[in-house]
């Protein structure tokens, strides 16, 4: 598609200009991997060698419709796609819907489109969908008409698709063959080569028309229908997520009809890997092993939601979502996201959801998300309430993540661990794996009732700290600046007070899962949890009277004394003078601190009130000296032994942000 990237970000142009890759279609000299290797950062079922002209993929651009060689029965009706030639925000067309089953004909999903019918929007373009421009899906414009002569050749068998589900359409699209039967130019492989791919006895060169293929007039012999699926047996096994496709877009049934997996969760023959090899291909937070039946995933038709069996004790407060009828920007209310499982009572991400705490921004409305928003997903307002009896069995400690921020609700609805204490179905590892995400002194299997562990008398053995509801600072001391501040994701000072995200002294906290640095990544309006938040070390300090502010004295210091000029100064993100002092960002002599990650220059990109902390900090060598701005006395910058060595430029990072 236009303006493809892979899994990392990294664009057709970063592997022409990398050398990743060559116009044959082979790793470059830089890529430090096998031509399958590039399967490892495949998107939106794309690898740059099927999506980038510089690696032997692309499309022609003499063409914005190939030619159609395939005969389709013709209806009472005829059809033609309104707007004529439309393609849709990821450069796709309506003949790519219907070969891909992105779509059906009553203007459905189709079986690979892996979402709902909402979800077309998201690839909209010029106001159309696939579902309101493609006769394939349902749209376009109809006129009666009389069906058409057969066409002169048809692809045999019709509907084929080679062994990874690439149908005739894609392998003429894509250039990968032409009608003599030899290969494309964007084919990256000898004709011996079209052997990897075959399917039901033929390739590409023998069952389709565009590559020298299929039958002229009629199929030899009437190839089996494409039919609709009839649903499972009540008692037995559906596909959960319903219509799931990995992310090299194939489907439970590909697994299936590829024997790629066993019934029993296992590799099958044909599937060239490990059970771990599986999460290659992961995608929606699924692999083949947990989302389809006949891979031993899926869940019982008999139920709409997976069956409950850790006990919670339950909260003496009742909650009531705020806003009341609240709804994200696709429309989605909260009762959506619980049966949907797309967060947890914790305010984590559920089973379904496809992304971390962050991604939640994504479908915010009106200030909220539903993090903050749904009761179900640990927001709303809650109020006091009589408690239930107490229960039989409590994770203990309770609310425990293990290191990668995984709760007990995960364990036991991903089927990584069984109510015995051994690994689950899903889990991939032996017993002792478990400590490989041990946290605060325990694993799954110690914590979590799911697992075999918690404590089963009704209460934890030893009380947990609460996550306590975090009181106002004392009126004597600090008030959080701005007053109901929230960070990028809608997350409060007293949010990262009560997960415990950040300590007083500005640093990170046990559940915050990264440094310093990282809290800018959730900076909102110029602040950051450490500069707005009181329990973060931010805020500000206010006298007796709470409409008063104490400034530092701003009398003129004796030539031994300095005192920050501007008083009370901030940089252009609310970091003040003290921030960088504590935070060795600066030294004293007016040069970039260890953890500053730039040059002298790069204080300019923080400039506030025509100052940066070089000038108005005198823990950076500014500020006001017995009226004198700057240090006492000129000092020369310190330099290195003429034997020894700096780091040129001094404080460099890498575009990670790595020292």
């Amino acid at each position: 598609p236009q303006g493809w990237v892979d899994s990392d970000g990294d664009s057709c142009s970063a592997y022409e200009t990398n050398q990743w890759c060559t116009p044959e279609g082979e790793p470059g000299p830089n890529f430090q991997g096998t031509r399958e290797s590039f399967s490892n950062f495949a998107r939106d079922g794309h690898t740059a060698l099927t999506a980038c002209c510089a690696c032997g993929g692309g499309r022609s651009s003499a063409s914005t419709l190939p030619p159609t060689t395939t005969v389709s029965v013709a209806s009472p009706v005829s059809c033609e796609d309104r707007p004529q030639g439309w393609i849709d925000r990821d450069g796709d067309d309506c003949a790519t819907y219907s070969s891909a089953q992105w779509c059906t004909p009553d203007g459905g999903p189709g079986a690979n489109f892996g979402g709902t019918v909402d979800d077309f929007a998201d690839y909209g373009r010029d106001g159309y969908t696939a579902l309101t421009a493609c006769c394939v899906c349902g749209g376009g414009e109809r006129n009666e008409t009389t069906p058409p002569p057969p066409a002169t050749c048809v692809d045999d068998p019709l509907g084929w698709v080679d062994s990874d589900g690439d149908s005739c359409d894609t392998y003429q699209t894509r250039g990968w063959c032409t009608t003599e039967g030899l290969p494309g130019p964007n084919f990256g492989g000898s004709v011996d080569a079209f052997n990897h791919f075959a399917h039901d006895g033929h390739t590409a060169i023998t069952a389709c028309c565009a590559c020298g293929g299929g039958i002229r007039g009629v199929p030899a012999t009437t190839p089996e229908p494409l039919t609709t699926p009839q649903p499972a047996d009540p008692d037995s096994c559906v596909d959960d997520p319903q219509g799931w496709v990995d992310s090299d877009g194939d489907s439970c049934s590909a697994y299936e009809t590829n024997q790629w997996c066993t019934p029993e969760g296992e590799p099958g023959p044909n599937f060239q890997g490990t059970r771990e090899s599986f999460s290659n291909f992961a995608r929606d937070g699924h692999t083949a092993l947990t989302a389809c039946c006949a891979c031993g995933g899926g869940r019982s038709s008999a139920s709409t939601l997976p069956p409950t069996t850790t006990v919670s004790v339950a909260s003496p407060v009742s909650c009531e979502d705020r806003p009341q009828g609240w709804i994200d920007r696709d429309g989605d209310d909260c009762a959506t996201y619980s049966s949907a499982q797309w967060c947890t009572p914790d305010g984590g991400p559920g089973a379904n959801f496809g992304g971390t705490v962050d991604d939640f921004a994504d479908y915010g409305r009106d200030g909220y998300t539903a993090l903050t928003a749904c009761c179900v997903c640990g927001g709303g307002e809650r109020n006091e309430t009589t408690p239930p009896p107490p229960a039989t069995c409590v994770d203990d400690p309770l609310g425990w993540v293990d290191s990668d921020g995984d709760s007990c609700d995960t364990y036991q609805t991903r089927g990584w661990c069984t109510t015995e204490g051994l690994p689950g179905p899903n889990f991939g590892g032996s017993v002792d794996a478990f400590n490989h995400f041990a946290h605060d002194g325990h694993t799954a299997i110690t914590a979590c009732c799911a697992c075999g562990g918690g404590n089963h008398g009704g209460m934890p053995a030893t009380t947990p700290e609460p996550l306590t509801t975090p009181q106002p600072a004392d009126p004597d001391s600090c008030v959080d600046d701005p007053q109901g501040w929230v960070d990028s994701d809608g997350d409060s000072c007293s949010k990262y007070q009560q997960h415990r995200w950040c300590t007083p002294e500005g640093l990170p906290g046990p559940n915050f899962g990264g440094d310093v640095e990282d809290f800018g990544n959730f900076r909102n309006d110029g602040h950051t949890a450490l500069t707005a938040c009181c329990a973060c070390g931010g805020g500000v300090q206010i006298s007796d009277d709470p409409g008063n502010f104490t400034p530092p004295a701003t009398t003129v210091p004796s030539d031994s004394q300095c005192v920050d000029d501007p008083s009370g100064w901030r940089d252009k993100d609310g970091d003040d003078c003290a921030k960088y002092e504590r935070n060795e960002w600066c030294t004293s002599d007016g040069q970039p601190g260890r953890n500053f990650g730039g040059s002298v220059e790069d204080f300019l990109r923080f400039e506030h009130d025509g100052h940066t902390a070089l000038s108005a900090c005198c823990a950076c060598g500014g500020g006001l000296r017995g009226g004198t701005r700057g240090p006492a006395t000129t000092q020369a910058p310190t330099t290195a032994p003429p034997d020894t060595c700096v780091d040129d430029p001094m404080g460099w990072v890498d575009s990670d942000g790595d020292s």
